[in-house]
């Protein structure tokens, strides 16, 4: 558990902090309450004991700011006027960038709209050079090019204007946060001070005014209003999307009964930097081994679970650092009111004590629990009058080939594309078993038009040719590429008689990923039904065995290398599945076993054996304690509930 108690009030950013804080009071008449204070600093999100210490550390050493008995705190003697809604001024601003950390990827596309009431007064917009290469995939997105970038002017040529235009307004946008600390790095590089607006994020209205509404991202909220959207990721027109929906978020302020500035959930300017939220002291009761770790609220409910082979360098990114999470976990380190970690054996119990604790709390930030079910194995079913190729987690003793393990589902699937790209084969899940009547029953599909499927589910199509495909594919999953080479060579030579310049460089694509490629080998075997993995335990002198029953989770046993064997044959002969697996551990064990079947101890399916196989396992145990070492003991973490993901 990380106590409070660590926190800390001399780092050097709490000033920032209290910056924020001397602006926001001036802003309401020099008093507030210490809730509204923390919902100012830290987001709309932050409640708890864990965030009132903070303001207090933030404050207590600050000349300017004075405690009221009630809580309150206020900045003495001073008083400001009002600012009434309808003479405030705003300006809305959308900033496109290259990538998500300022400094190191660059604005290139911008726009700001200065507002009079609803409508748009004017308009300041540009496309800029982010110097260097710009991404494909962006290109595909906004349909700008490189080249065309590459004649846009540098940030610094439009510096000037953009300050002249928004001048003391108030910025308004959805989701800003970002956008304004790739601004602020842009006018650090060009010797120019940060930002000193206040802003107004979208977000932020939207929570507050439509509570039910749900995930208030800009295409909901747009929908909500019921709100023409033009090409998205443009500057301008996402500039003016973001107008549109806080004119109707500002209306609804108004009929709550809003008739001041102050009375919007503003924010200070933005900071160059984040605060650092907690001292590296708070780390230092923290293991440094494998675990999971329990984010909690201010009413001990579990907000995040998380797993780490390494706790301490985990709960450091987060706490000791600005953490570059994705939208859909803002608001989690505002919630948080102490933390409780678990210390683990091995990697693989994180693991899977992961997905236990995420199926029993269903933490709010936690995204949908995915059991790692990806399939790590490709399956070709030579029994079917047209095969085609499918994803499994595991080989079967179906009579269908398999071939893989594959290092992880995202080189699975690389690998299927280009499969799918050399061997023009059904890859769709249609009905492709012939009718007495015909086969044209379905209209075609675009990989049908574009060539890249014979097409048997919508013509009649000879299994003779269809047949001849797949044995080419056959050759190529065992190694022999020559068939396949030769045949891309004739339909690039074809497609450069026919002019068809596209399809030529596409095939020359395929053919070299296929010279570059180290066929996945064919496995026959399937994972036995009944099973053990031994990883060390937290206690030095015992390890863990994870099990497997008739192909379902059975739960885990400590055992010591010196127990009875008798009585470790007994213990194993009386596991049996769990009735109810909700957090999926058994797909879990079964993929990760997929990747390390070296770990993997057999386990009888009748009466007899036992013996022998608690022979094998106490020596396995053995082993694993004077070596402190297991068959597959480092673990792909697959951090995709931590990775950016774009909503």
């Amino acid at each position: 558990m990380i106590p409070n108690g660590a926190l800390s009030g001399g780092s050097v950013r709490f000033a920032a902090l209290a910056a924020r804080a001397y602006e926001y009071l001036c802003a309401v008449e020099g008093r507030a309450g210490q809730s509204d204070l923390v919902r100012e600093l830290f987001g709309p999100a932050a409640k708890g004991p864990f965030w009132t210490k903070l303001l207090g550390n933030v404050l207590a050493g600050d000349a300017r700011f004075q405690r009221a008995p009630g809580g309150e705190w206020f900045l003495p003697g001073w008083e400001v006027p009002v600012v009434p809604l309808a003479e405030a001024r705003f300006v809305v601003l959308d900033v496109e960038t290259t990538g998500a950390r300022p400094g190191r990827q660059r604005i290139f596309d911008l726009a700001a709209l200065r507002l009079a009431g609803d409508a748009v007064e004017s308009a300041f917009a540009a496309t800029l050079n982010p110097g260097g290469r710009f991404p494909s995939y962006l290109s595909d997105l906004t349909g700008y090019g490189g080249e065309q970038l590459a004649e846009a002017p540098a940030f610094q040529q439009v510096a000037a204007d953009l300050l002249d235009f928004l001048g003391d307004a108030v910025l308004v946008g959805h989701g800003l946060a970002r956008g304004l600390a790739h601004l602020n790095s842009e006018l650090g590089a060009c010797g120019l001070p940060p930002l000193a607006n206040r802003v107004l994020d979208t977000l932020d209205l939207a929570q507050r005014y439509l509570p039910k509404h749900g995930k208030p991202t800009l295409d909901h909220l747009a929908r909500r209003f019921a709100l023409p959207v033009g090409r998205r990721h443009r500057a301008l027109p996402d500039a003016y999307l973001v107008a549109g929906v806080f004119a109707r978020l500002l209306a609804l302020a108004r009929s709550a009964g809003v008739d001041a500035l102050a009375d919007l959930p503003l924010a200070g300017p933005a900071q160059p930097g984040a605060p650092l939220l907690l001292d590296r002291s708070a780390l230092e009761d923290v293991p440094t081994g494998p675990g999971v770790y329990l984010l909690q609220g201010d009413a001990g409910q579990v907000l995040y679970v998380g797993k780490a082979a390494n706790l301490r360098s985990r709960l450091a990114s987060y706490f000791a650092s600005a953490p570059e999470y994705p939208r859909r976990m803002e608001g989690l380190l505002e919630s948080v009111a102490d933390c409780q970690t678990v210390e683990l054996g091995s990697e693989l119990e994180a693991l899977l004590e992961e997905a236990r604790l995420i199926a029993q709390h269903r933490p709010r930030f936690n995204v949908q629990l995915r059991s790692r079910e990806g399939a790590l194995f490709l399956r070709l079913d030579l029994a079917a009058t047209f095969p085609r190729l499918t994803e499994s987690l595991a080989p079967a003793p179906d009579g269908a080939r398999y071939y893989g393990p594959f290092a992880s589902e995202k080189d699975l699937r690389h690998y299927r594309r280009l499969l799918e790209g050399l061997f023009p084969l059904a890859s769709c899940r249609r009905d492709l078993e012939p009718r007495a009547k015909g086969r044209r029953r379905t209209k075609p599909c675009a990989k049908l038009a574009a060539g890249r499927c014979l097409g048997p589910c919508v013509r009649p199509l000879g299994v003779g040719l269809y047949w001849a495909l797949v044995e080419e594919m056959v050759q190529f999953l065992a190694g022999d590429s020559r068939l396949s080479e030769a045949r891309v060579r004739g339909e690039i030579a074809d497609r450069r008689e026919r002019g068809d310049r596209k399809g030529m460089e596409r095939l020359r694509r395929l053919l070299l990923a296929a010279q570059q490629v180290e066929p996945p080998g064919q496995t026959a075997e399937s994972p036995p039904a009944n099973l053990a993995v031994a990883q060390p335990d937290v206690n030095p002198d015992s390890v863990v065995l994870f099990l497997l029953r008739r192909g379902c989770y059975a739960g885990r046993l400590a055992v010591a290398p010196a127990e009875e064997v008798a009585t470790l044959a007994e213990r194993l002969r009386a596991t049996a599945p769990l009735a109810d697996d909700d957090a999926g551990r058994a797909a879990i064990l079964r993929r990760w076993l997929a990747r390390n079947p070296e770990a993997a101890l057999p386990l009888p399916e009748g009466e007899a054996g036992w013996l022998a196989a608690a022979e094998r396992i106490c020596a396995a145990a053995a082993e694993l304690v004077d070596y402190g070492s297991a068959p597959g003991r480092s673990v792909d973490w697959a951090e995709e509930d931590m990775e950016e993901e774009n909503d």
